[in-house]
């Protein structure tokens, strides 16, 4: 009886300390997917960043040239 008293006592204080961190985690993924209706209303592919724009064409380690991210997402998105 004191085994298993002692390994139910072991377990509870594991999960004691776990579950709050679950709890913390899964209440930032709900606040993030209440936000995401909001932000698709609101997204519109003329307003994105590129890497390639952002950084005039060109790979800021090496000043090699890139090809355009936003020609290559609108020619994904006509098809």
């Amino acid at each position: 009886f004191q085994f298993y008293l002692a390994t139910f006592g072991f377990f509870a204080v594991i999960v004691a300390l776990i579950l709050p961190s679950f709890i913390y985690i899964g209440q930032g993924i709900i606040r993030e997917l209440a936000d995401l209706p909001t932000q698709l209303k609101s997204f519109r592919v003329q307003d994105v960043k590129c890497f390639c724009c952002t950084n005039d064409h060109r790979e800021p380690s090496t000043g090699e040239t890139l090809p355009c991210d936003r020609v290559l997402v609108h020619r994904m998105l006509a098809r």
